[in-house]
């Protein structure tokens, strides 16, 4: 279990690495595809200090020695994980067997790769702008405009306005603020798992511990004297 955990984490990193430097091995292969030969362009993104991505073109480069271009290529594509790397060498392998210039089809692989990468990176900037807002809303908004419902409450002479005791003014107040207290710890827990979820985070127990910042607030904030 150990060692299959340790296998995705490593496979996750490699595929987050090679999308990290496949736009630029794309953008270098089509400089060069019009001039050298297909083995010397998988040569040079090998060398090319690509990280997981240069590793795999030196295995491919490797294989082409013994087994020949077009049987390396397949292998490399039923082998890779990734959706775009596989693009990527099935437009290499298509222009080796054609003859077809695949100048242009790797550029437009390499722009469009390009263009998800500023998508996805706008979006997880607007989830996380999101999260931080739901958060940092149910932690120090919220209870502080409850702490001060209840400090302006505590300051009204509720006794001039109704016919009500002291002691049934104070057991009122009681449980109203009994209840704040609840709702303001309620609500910190399921904005924080709500924001975990928006954030794709796996560990939904983190924010617990914090639960007792929302309290605070809430604390000082009733006991401020605005009446």
């Amino acid at each position: 279990m150990v060692y299959n955990l340790k296998k995705a984490l490593m496979n996750s990193k490699e595929e987050k690495e090679i999308r990290k430097h496949l736009p630029q091995a794309i953008y270098q292969t089509a400089s060069m595809v019009t001039f050298a030969d297909y083995e010397e362009t998988v040569k040079a993104v090998a060398e090319s200090g690509y990280g997981a991505l240069s590793k795999e073109f030196e295995k491919i480069s490797k294989s082409i020695k013994n087994n020949g271009f077009e049987s390396s290529m397949k292998q490399a594509i039923n082998r890779t994980n990734s959706k775009e790397l596989r693009e990527f060498l099935e437009i290499l392998l298509t222009g080796y067997e054609t003859g077809e210039d695949i100048h242009n089809a790797l550029i437009k692989t390499a722009d469009s790769i390009l263009s998800k990468k500023v998508i996805e990176e706008q979006q997880a900037a607007s989830t996380l702008i999101q999260k931080y807002t739901i958060i940092l809303s149910s932690a120090f908004i919220v209870p502080m405009l409850l702490g001060v419902v209840v400090s302006l409450v505590k300051g009204i002479n509720m006794a001039g306005l109704f016919e009500i005791s002291a002691q049934l003014k104070k057991e009122a107040l009681s449980l109203m603020i009994t209840a704040d207290y609840a709702y303001v710890a309620a609500n910190y827990l399921i904005s924080t798992v709500f924001a975990a979820v928006l954030g794709n985070e796996k560990n939904l127990l983190k924010y617990l511990p914090l639960v007792i910042i929302p309290i605070a607030v809430f604390t000082l904030a009733k006991g401020i004297r605005i009446l």
